[in-house]
Formats: C-alpha cells, structure tokens, sequence
C-alpha cells in the first residue's frame, strides 16, 4: 500500500520527499537482509547477502529509507519468479559510487519485455513457474526513487537462466544537497 501511495504521489503531484543524511552503508544492508529472510521459506531457494568487510563501516550520503525501499522490492521481486536457486544481493564499489545488484535464479524476463518491466501495472508471466502475485508497482517505484537519488538501474535477463538489476548511486550527490535544501528552506530550517 505504501509504494502504491509512493507512486501516486510521484506520478500526480511530481512531490516526493527525499531525505538525504550520511548513514553507514552495512546498517541498511543488514535491515534489508533481515527484512527480506521471510521471503525465503522454501529451502529450494536460498537468499544470500554479499557484502564486502571493507564497504560494512563504508558511509554515504542519501536516503537510506528509500534505498532500503528498492532493495526490498527487488528482492521481493526475484523471490516472486525463482523456485530454486538462489536470490543475491551483491553490494560492490566502484570509486565515488555504490553498486547493488539483485541477481536471481528464476524464469528470466522475455526480451521484449525487458523494458516493460519498469511499466506500472505490468507483471511478466510465465504461467505457473511464478509462486505469488503484487501489484506491478515495485519496479516502477523503484526506478523513480534511484532517479531521484541521482543514480540508475538497469536490467539484465535470460529467460530460463535468472535476471540481475544493476543499480547504480553516488557515495554523496549534489543534487541531493538541493533537495535537502529545497526541503529545508520550505519548512522554515535553514
């Protein structure tokens, strides 16, 4: 309910609060492990975190709500289309920007239908390969949050052989600072 709140309020009114501040990058990376675990109860598919020793203590500026918002999505996603294998979160670095991806085991997206992904309302079928249904807004959501957090995301799929989101963001950004600002000045802070 709350991304599709999430969403109406991207789509009509263009008004979606982002609220930047420095945070620990293993703090939400650890939420999302936690948060996704029960997403997992068949033992056919394992969900496995990958988080480099040296990136737990690493600490960016952005909204660590919104960005545990889309790990939970995708996640969600991938444990919606695999029935055995696995669902990976990897988390790398590549200079000033962070790198997730969520790499999955499952039906693979058609390619014609890869870019159809990010469409509100639109779910890839696959007959009864798929364990659960939602409502077709979380990567649509998701694409949003990580333009408005200055970043990217992309997809990559094999039918039958799995699908990797590929999400891409600043360590800091300076768009950021002007939203937060923007926020700032609007509510009286300064």
């Amino acid at each position: 309910m709350n991304d599709l709140l999430d969403l109406s309020m991207i789509i009509g009114s263009g008004r979606f609060h982002i609220y930047p501040r420095w945070f620990f990058l293993g703090d939400i990376i650890s939420t999302v492990e936690e948060d996704c675990s029960h997403m997992f109860p068949d033992p056919e598919v394992r969900f496995r975190v990958e988080l480099p020793e040296e990136l737990e203590k690493l600490k960016m500026r952005s909204d660590p709500v919104r960005i545990r918002q889309v790990l939970v999505n995708l996640v969600d996603n991938a444990s919606k289309y695999t029935i055995r294998g696995y669902v990976d979160l990897i988390v790398m670095r590549d200079g000033d920007r962070l790198i997730l991806e969520v790499r999955d085991t499952g039906i693979g997206i058609a390619p014609e239908n890869i870019e159809r992904v990010f469409e509100p309302f639109f779910q890839e079928s696959s007959g009864t390969d798929r364990k659960s249904t939602g409502t077709g807004i979380g990567l649509t959501l998701s694409r949003e949050i990580i333009k408005r957090l200055d970043g990217s995301i992309e997809v990559r799929s094999v039918q039958g052989e799995g699908t990797v989101f590929h999400v891409n963001l600043p360590l800091e950004s300076s768009e950021l600072d002007m939203v937060e600002n923007l926020f700032s000045e609007s509510h009286g802070g300064g």
